[in-house]
């Protein structure tokens, strides 16, 4: 387990009142990352602990790269021994890259598609 600490681009993380999110993140070279984000009340039911629990996974084209789960803590970031890392990333690397895009995105959405399906679809440029 490693404890990363609280990086100013997702303070917002380390609130009470986060609801559980999940998504897709894809690159234009056919990369993607799948996560998990769960609230406090979701993670203390179903994990039994304190926090918010987030998984993250990197795939390319069809290709399983590396997976990562931790727990978001009001003193940092905790990161389960379970992870898988490929391409050289280091621990913590998947989980900061998901809440730093995520903290990015914010509210700032640019949907680029109308569809009739409940996803949100964002463009970060």
């Amino acid at each position: 387990m490693t404890i990363l600490g609280i990086g100013t681009y997702f303070a917002d993380f380390f609130t009470e009142n986060i609801k559980p999110k999940h998504g897709v993140i894809l690159f234009k070279d056919s990369g993607q990352y799948v996560y998990m984000l769960l609230g406090g009340h979701e993670t203390k039911k179903l994990k039994g602990v304190n926090g918010r629990y987030i998984a993250v996974a990197l795939f390319r084209e069809n290709i399983f790269i590396g997976f990562e789960e931790g727990y978001i803590k009001e003193d940092g970031i905790q990161v389960e021994s379970t992870g898988n890392y490929g391409n050289g990333m280091d621990v913590g690397g998947y989980i900061s890259f998901i809440l730093i895009a995520l903290s990015y995105a914010g509210d700032k959405s640019h949907p680029l598609v109308e569809t009739n399906t409940k996803e949100d679809i964002y463009l970060l440029s």
